[in-house]
């Protein structure tokens, strides 16, 4: 068993590692890697990279995110043991861990507290039946008006409104251009389905939709809706959920949407159980005791 980190990965060790997500996918039910993750291991954001090999097989994989608080995801086979890179990752990180793990299934949900780690993170999956759960029309506040997403037009102020509606968050408040360039560059992204809200000409409020394509079906997903604390507590945030449920089951002809929601945010969780969304599975992040 050999474990090496890897500055930035041949196109022969991409190859390996999505074959390696495709096969636990298959197995857990659910992505092991997030959309940041599988854009890192494309070279198309910053962080660092460990394969663990058994003869020339891969067997593992760990993305290391290049932060003051050190982030994890790890992705291991049948064939793997999660102790030697989660070690050789801990090491690496200098400081405590956390590490993301993805779905309710996920093998390393019941391996991490044995391996001295706490689940001090929940993020809720929660879907919606919109082909058969009755909609309510969007009523925007006075003034408001929505229209899609411009690429290389509306990077910079979509920026600025998500940075602020999300300030403090320890994912969404840090996103940079590179990392909305990343998207843009993914097969799933959609101008026509992101929407911006504009009052008296500037963008207050935003809703990114997007859809995994599934062999049984494909899934829309509530990417990300963000309010500009100046409108918040007006209706914008929930206007907004509207119109985009209503693109996905109207426009894209889905059946089903997903989301992602804290645990702990009972304010949104209860404003998308009012939309017909209920809980269906989990992400869990796990910290070290160092």
């Amino acid at each position: 068993m050999g474990i090496a980190e890897i500055e930035d990965l041949s196109v022969r060790q991409v190859y390996d590692v999505m074959e390696l997500r495709n096969a636990v996918a298959a197995a857990s039910g659910t992505s092991p890697l997030s959309d940041h993750v599988v854009a890192a291991v494309k070279g198309q954001a910053p962080g660092r990279h460990f394969l663990q090999t058994f003869d020339t097989d891969l067997v593992g994989y760990a993305y290391l995110e290049a932060a003051a608080n050190p982030v994890a995801e790890l992705l291991v086979g049948d064939a793997g043991d999660v102790a030697p890179i989660l070690a050789a990752v801990t090491d690496a990180a200098g400081s405590s861990l956390r590490v993301w793990t993805r779905g309710d299934n996920a093998p390393l949900n019941d391996v991490l507290p044995g391996l001295g780690f706490t689940l001090v993170r929940t993020l809720l999956q929660l879907r919606c039946p919109v082909a058969t759960q009755p909609l309510a029309d969007a009523v925007w506040p006075d003034g408001v008006t929505v229209r899609s997403f411009r690429v290389d037009s509306d990077e910079a102020t979509w920026l600025a409104i998500n940075n602020a509606a999300f300030a403090g968050h320890p994912e969404q408040a840090s996103w940079t251009l590179e990392d909305i360039r990343a998207r843009e560059n993914e097969p799933w992204f959609d101008p026509a389905g992101f929407f911006l809200a504009e009052a008296d000409g500037q963008v207050v409020g935003f809703h990114w939709t997007k859809v995994h394509e599934k062999p049984g079906g494909d899934l829309g997903e509530v990417y990300v809706i963000g309010v500009d604390p100046s409108m918040q507590g007006r209706g914008l945030g929930e206007a907004l959920l509207l119109h985009g449920l209503h693109h996905l089951r109207e426009d894209r002809g889905l059946a089903t949407v997903l989301l992602y929601v804290e645990a702990d945010n009972r304010g949104a969780i209860a404003l998308y159980e009012r939309h017909g969304f209920t809980s269906w599975d989990s992400d869990r992040m796990f910290a070290s005791a160092g």
